[in-house]
């Protein structure tokens, strides 16, 4: 049988089981805790950072907006002699790079800037396409603001999946013409 030195080395051992055990539900809490504030910040820190650049966005497009007022894509022949636009587009485009850059690689919440700035954003990339194509072949860098754009192919998969539960198909919603 079982003395009680043995009962008190069971029970000292459930003791030490359930400690581990409410140890390892600690730092699990701890973790989701910490994951949450990092993404806080996250978000935070993207906000913080798209107010730091958007009044340089906003005076430079607004000059190019008056200039090009189409919304179409600027052609690089109507810029290319123009150094104040040129310098414009260029300082435009570093910005979009620099803050692609903190998106890429995860330092910023793409979800927070689509809903921001995305469209606004996807569509000046669209109006530039010409002007980044004929820079990277007269710079020989096929990349340049490559982080830009893989950043816009990103804000497109964010607004398909933010977006597409109101994609519904009019021809497929039946109407009651009698009401």
């Amino acid at each position: 049988m079982y003395d009680l030195k043995d009962y008190i080395q069971m029970i000292s051992n459930i003791i030490i089981c359930v400690g581990v055990i409410i140890a390892i539900w600690q730092l699990l809490l701890s973790k989701n805790s910490i994951t949450a504030d990092h993404e806080r910040r996250k978000k935070q820190a993207t906000i913080e950072f798209y107010r730091s650049i958007c009044d340089a966005c906003d005076e430079i497009l607004e000059q190019l907006e008056i200039q090009f007022p189409n919304d179409g894509v600027i052609n690089y022949d109507d810029v290319k002699n123009d150094p104040v636009a040129l310098n414009a587009i260029r300082k435009y485009l570093s910005l979009m790079e620099e803050i692609a850059v903190g998106i890429n690689t995860e330092v910023y919440d793409i979800t927070i800037f689509d809903r921001i700035a995305g469209t606004y954003c996807t569509g000046w990339f669209r109006r530039f396409s010409e002007i980044i194509r004929i820079r990277r072949i007269n710079n020989h860098y096929p990349n340049l603001y490559g982080d830009f754009e893989n950043m816009i192919y990103k804000l497109k998969d964010v607004k398909k999946k933010r977006f597409n539960q109101y994609e519904y198909d009019l021809a497929k919603i039946k109407h009651d013409v009698s009401k």
